[in-house]
């Protein structure tokens, strides 16, 4: 990869990690916990933690984070579209489960359990290539 489109990843990478937090942390149901959670001195880190990742990581690891982000996310943002459909056909307000809350629940879970089985394995692309 190169070095110009490894920095505009890890720009797009922190961006999409900043507001993914953001729309997790908005929709949560303590209110009380959001305004400790929904600061900067919590999301910056963690923002800033996942660019880190995008610079250290090989290109195998980040396309392999990315791939696991992407299944994780879409089965997330399946699972809370089409699951309040199916189970409560009455609510009108069912799908925005899937697009504010478990679609970037998943896009972040599944990038971090991408980067963590990427720096555990070897070859993290043998281990997982769909």
């Amino acid at each position: 990869m190169s070095k110009s489109s490894r920095i505009f990843v890890i720009i797009l990478g922190s961006l999409l990690t900043f507001f993914s937090l953001s729309a997790i942390i908005t929709f949560l149901p303590n209110q009380d916990m959001i305004s400790s959670f929904n600061s900067i001195w919590v999301k910056g880190p963690i923002s800033i933690g996942s660019g880190f990742y995008f610079w250290l990581a090989k290109d195998e690891q980040v396309k392999f984070s990315l791939r696991v982000s992407l299944i994780v996310g879409i089965i997330g943002f399946l699972a809370g579209f089409i699951g309040p459909i199916i189970f409560t056909p009455d609510s009108n307000q069912g799908p925005l489960l899937g697009l504010f809350i478990t679609g970037p629940a998943g896009l972040l879970a599944g990038f971090y359990t991408g980067m963590i089985i990427s720096f555990l394995e070897r070859d993290p692309v043998m281990t997982f290539n769909p």
